[in-house]
């Protein structure tokens, strides 16, 4: 098995928005369990699809700023945008262009099953933005607890 090193990740949010985050902002990033299912997924498809069991992720503040949004600059900044707990999916990018498609686990967490109840997120005193996706793990289980700010 050959390492690949991370170029890049995308986070695909449940509205079909996108949002890249590029290597120089990622301060720590953890994608556990990453598992393949191959499965009847609609009546015309048999697809495989990609599921990570566990995401932590801690965006550098420097990331925090308007994105592009289905064409045009969103009025919101990244870390306004990701506080809503909607990541539904990641792109990770590899140095050699290869593309991988992760599917969040995911729990409705409203009526309106726009939220997803095993994501949690807080922008520490430092000013980065820590997210985690995890069914039954605390942030604490998932991160480097010793760069966990708890203060938000």
């Amino acid at each position: 098995m050959s390492v690949k090193e991370v170029k890049s990740i995308v986070l695909v949010l449940e509205n079909c928005e996108v949002i890249p985050i590029s290597k120089e902002h990622i301060v720590s990033f953890y994608c556990k369990d990453i598992a393949a299912v191959i499965d009847r997924a609609s009546c015309n498809s048999i697809s495989k699809e990609q599921y990570c069991e566990e995401l932590y992720l801690e965006i550098h503040k420097n990331a925090d700023r308007h994105y592009s949004s289905f064409g045009t600059e969103s009025g919101e900044t990244v870390f306004k945008r990701l506080a809503c707990p909607d990541i539904t999916g990641i792109h990770i990018t590899y140095e050699d262009d290869t593309v991988q498609y992760c599917i969040m686990p995911w729990k409705d967490g409203d009526s309106t099953g726009c939220n997803n109840e095993y994501q949690t997120s807080y922008v520490s005193k430092s000013g980065n933005m820590h997210i985690s996706i995890c069914k039954g793990k605390s942030m604490e289980d998932m991160g480097n607890s010793d760069s966990i700010d708890h203060s938000k």
